[in-house]
Formats: C-alpha cells, structure tokens, sequence
C-alpha cells in the first residue's frame, strides 16, 4: 500500500448517486458522476454549480469545475432578450383601452346620399369602400392600433422599459448596466434543472431564464399597480375596460413566463424564424385590408384602382399615422429578425422595407380584393341601377325612408 499514491473511493447506492468523492492529496480529480453537477475549485464536493456558474464540458477537461458565468452576451443573446422584452408590449398594443369596439371592421355600413342630376334622393345602404371618394386608409387591422392613444402607449412603454432597466441592475455585475453570461452550448442547457442529475438543478444557460422571469415580475407588479390607480380614478363607463386590462395582465405575464421555462430553448435558436414568418403573415393578412382604397373615376363612378404614389403619399403625409405605424412595425419585424442572421446593418436596412415596396410596386398589377369585395360590387351595381333608373319606377314610398338592402 505504500506504493500507492493516490486512494479513491465512491460510494454507489441502488436508488441514488454520492457525489462525495474524496480525493487524497496529490490525486487527480475525475469528472462528476451527474449531469451539470460540478465542483467550486478545488473541492471535492460535487454538486450543483452556484448562481452565475456552470460546468463545462470539454475533452481537454478532465475534472468538472463551475466557472463563473464571467462574458458578456453575444449579439444574437441581446436580440433574444430584446425579443422577450418587446412580447408584453406587443401584447398590450394589441389589446389597447383606447380603440373603441367595431371601429375597425372592414366594410362600415353607413347611409349616403345616391341621388344626382335631378333624380330624387334615396337613401342607400352602400359600404364605405364603395363610395368614398378619398383614400380609404381607416385603421382596420388588429394590430394597427397605434393611432389611438400615443400617451398610454408611451407610458406603457416606459414602464416596461423602467423594470428593464431595473431587472439588468438586479442581475450581475449588480448596479450596473451590464450583464454576465453563460452563452448556451447547446438547446439542453436551457432544461438543465430538468436533465441534471440529482441535487444538481442549476441555470447552465445563465441568464436567459432567471432575466425574463425577473423581467414579467417586475412588469406584472408595474402593471397592476398603474391599472389600479386608473381603474381607481376612472369613470363607470371606463372601468369595465381597465377591469379586462388588469385580467389580461394577470394571465398574460404568468403565462409568458411558463413560456419562457418551457420554450425558451426553442425560441432561443428560433425566434428570428419565428419573426418572419409573423411578418410574412403579417404583411399577407393586413396589408390588403389596411391599403385598400377606392377613388372617383372620370365618370363619377367610384371604383378600386392602385395607385402607389397615391398610396405612398397618403401614408406619409395623411392624417391617420397609423397606416405608417403598421409600416414600421412590419419593417422593424423584418429588420430584427435579419439581424439576427449576423447581416450587416446595411443590408438590413435595404432589406427590412422590401416587403412593403414590393407590395406597393405590384399593386397596379392586382388588386388585393377583401372578404367582403363580392358584397362591395354587388351594392356598387345597385347604387348605380338606383341612379339610371326612371323616376316613374319609384314607389310612392317616402324617400327618406326608402332603403335598398342585400
């Protein structure tokens, strides 16, 4: 036995593992039996790795140490983060107080007067597409809401970029606006409390699931207490509608975060797919409804053309900014998702808003017909059957209450 140098031993039980595994001096530390368990230094304690530590795993590593998770994110963990960052707000544009119910329905019914040159007035039922005479850029997509209440949204936006703020100083180095990684080797290190070996569960993608939790925390508390005090504040007949604010936010942030622990992996090395194809969807569903337009022809008779310069010049320079909003946030979807493919900021910028001219350039060539286009043309002919008609072949109905209906 003196010629030994070195006494090891371990302790195997049927039902579990001991990672004590203590080693005489001078012997050579071997690799820890459970999965991401690993040793502080020199110890021979395996375990779990301390907060902002992981183990890693190399052929030229013969011994499972923690290392401090010590770098800073890469270019494609700050996207992640900011991607996970912009999904409340998101949310919350997309369910804004400010919008009033049925303002956005394509096709608003509404009475206009039909009668012309000495023919009688009468009353006719004809969707707005149909008769308007401006460019008919109402804001009726979902998503195109930003027109609505600039203050809420800004507020809204300040309070989620203040526990933002707030969540990086909470996180090492604390007090500071940096942050301190472990960069993900692979999609298991974001399960690891799941796959570890036992009274080994640990954060070896340190900190892409501890941040976004803390983040919706902070939102979650921000929230409720903001949408209390107006809640408080408002009128009866506001109070329903920031009732359902504060529900949304009490379901949506618990879910975002279950979210982030069941499919943070996945949108980790995804969510630049998973913002193109929204954009993509984005761009087919909205578009068409969002810049479909009708103009007065020569002969006074309404009809859809396409115009591009019209168009163009109708979003930049009209009233209603939430056509450009919708622009932009489309462009922004394109632009971060690009940018996360490692392009050069260059190419991103030519390339964020090609959907948009892309869309614009073809539309002399097409034009994008909506749901409700069959019913369009249908009252059109009826408007314009009304107007030929003789003035004996009316009834003796009043005519202001004369009413022709699909």
């Amino acid at each position: 036995m003196s010629g030994l140098t070195a006494f090891t031993w371990k302790t195997v039980n049927d039902s579990s593992l001991s990672f004590f595994t203590p080693f005489s001096s001078g012997s050579k530390q071997l690799q820890c039996i459970g999965r991401f368990c690993g040793r502080i230094e020199n110890s021979s304690l395996c375990g779990a790795c301390p907060w902002g530590s992981r183990v890693y795993f190399s052929a030229d590593m013969s011994a499972s140490v923690c290392f401090p998770c010590s770098s800073s994110p890469d270019l494609h963990g700050w996207l992640y983060l900011g991607f996970i960052t912009l999904l409340p707000v998101l949310i919350f544009l997309s369910n804004t107080p400010s919008v009033k119910d049925g303002d956005e329905s394509v096709g608003d019914h509404r009475t206009t007067d039909a009668g012309k040159n000495g023919v009688h007035d009468v009353n006719i039922i004809v969707t707005e597409a149909a008769v308007n005479t401006q460019l008919n850029l109402e804001s009726r997509c979902p998503i195109a809401i930003l027109d609505a209440s600039y203050t809420w949204g800004l507020v809204y936006f300040l309070l989620h970029l203040f526990a933002a703020l707030l969540a990086i100083l909470l996180f090492p180095p604390i007090g500071r606006l940096s942050l301190h990684s472990c960069i993900p080797q692979q999609l298991d290190d974001f399960y690891s409390p799941l796959l570890a070996g036992p009274g080994c569960a640990s954060e070896a993608a340190f900190p892409y699931t501890s941040l976004p939790m803390a983040y919706y925390a902070l939102c979650a508390l921000g929230c409720i207490g903001l949408y209390g005090a107006i809640l408080s504040s408002a009128g009866p007949s506001v109070r329903p509608t920031w009732s359902r604010i504060i529900r949304l936010s009490l379901y949506a942030y618990p879910i975002l975060c279950m979210m982030v622990f069941l499919f943070g992996g996945l949108l980790y090395f995804t969510f630049p797919y998973v913002l193109l194809i929204v954009a993509i969807l984005h761009s087919v569903c909205c578009f068409p409804v969002l810049f479909d337009y009708c103009a007065s022809c020569s002969d006074e008779n309404v009809l859809p053309i396409c115009n591009p310069i019209q168009l163009v010049s109708a979003i930049v320079f009209g009233p209603k900014s939430s056509c450009m909003w919708v622009t932009c946030l489309n462009a922004f979807c394109y632009g971060y998702s690009l940018l996360a493919q490692s392009l050069s900021l260059w190419w991103v910028l030519i390339l964020m808003f090609l959907p948009f001219l892309f869309y614009v350039a073809t539309l002399p060539f097409t034009h994008p017909f909506a749901v409700c286009d069959g019913e369009k043309l249908l009252q059109l002919n009826l408007v314009r059957s009304s107007i030929d008609a003789p003035k004996h072949s009316r009834t003796s109905i009043p005519m202001g209450e004369q009413v022709v209906e699909l």
